[in-house]
């Protein structure tokens, strides 16, 4: 199941000319703007120098609500007129370049949440949530070598990286499945939690992905191919 709060994919230079022309037009002092493929309405809003509430009240939407292309977005007043950096790179054209993956979590529901604001907006989520119930088996998305771990964001985690280059990263497992090793894609590596951060909150696996050495990038649509 896909819960599709915005639509992911790449975007061509000339798309992401059209759009910054879109921002300047409309950051300053509020307007319209035309959604593209790979908008986010958490991207609008920093795009604009809005708050996500501001644009969500401005619209009468929630943060899930569905946005495709061609829709109309009100924009209200804006408090700067250039778009930050602040936001994960890569969240509109990422997409495009992903790894091909096994599903982490079959029978999960997902949605394309790279780039909502955590903490009052403090940070900006680099990766995509993987909801299914406590105990659901976490599967290796590739093959590679797995590093099981733990910390307070993440809770329980895996750093899965590939022969091609990708470094996968699993966070809020309940549990890992035999230690640090070389695995085969499919292969059985833990089950969903919600350990770290999302103690009490609903258990999910959250996902993020990155070129070794790279910077993270919206995983949603491997995630998206693979588990359909």
């Amino acid at each position: 199941l896909i819960i599709d709060g915005s639509i992911g994919g790449g975007s061509s230079d000339g798309s992401s000319a059209s759009r910054a022309d879109a921002r300047s037009s409309s950051s300053s002092s509020g307007g319209r703007y035309t959604v593209e493929e790979g908008d986010t309405l958490s991207g609008i809003a920093e795009d604009h120098g809005v708050s996500l509430s501001a644009l969500l009240k401005a619209n009468h939407m929630t943060s899930r609500s569905l946005i495709l292309p061609g829709h109309t977005v009100v924009i209200p007043g804006s408090t700067r007129s250039q778009s930050p950096s602040r936001r994960p790179s890569g969240s509109r054209s990422a997409g495009s370049v992903g790894p091909d993956l096994r599903c982490p979590v079959p029978g999960s529901s997902f949605m394309n949440d790279w780039g909502f604001p955590r903490d009052d907006g403090g940070r900006f989520h680099e990766g995509t949530d993987i909801f299914a119930p406590r105990g659901t088996t976490v599967r290796a998305p590739a093959s590679g070598t797995v590093v099981f771990g733990r910390n307070h964001l993440g809770g329980t985690t895996f750093t899965l990286t590939t022969a091609t280059g990708w470094e996968i990263y699993g966070a809020h497992m309940s549990a890992t499945i035999g230690s640090s090793r070389s695995v085969r894609a499919g292969e059985a590596i833990g089950w969903v939690g919600n350990t770290g951060n999302a103690a009490g909150g609903d258990t999910h696996l959250h996902m993020g992905l990155k070129r070794v050495g790279g910077r993270a990038m919206n995983p949603y649509p491997s995630v998206r191919a693979a588990c359909g």
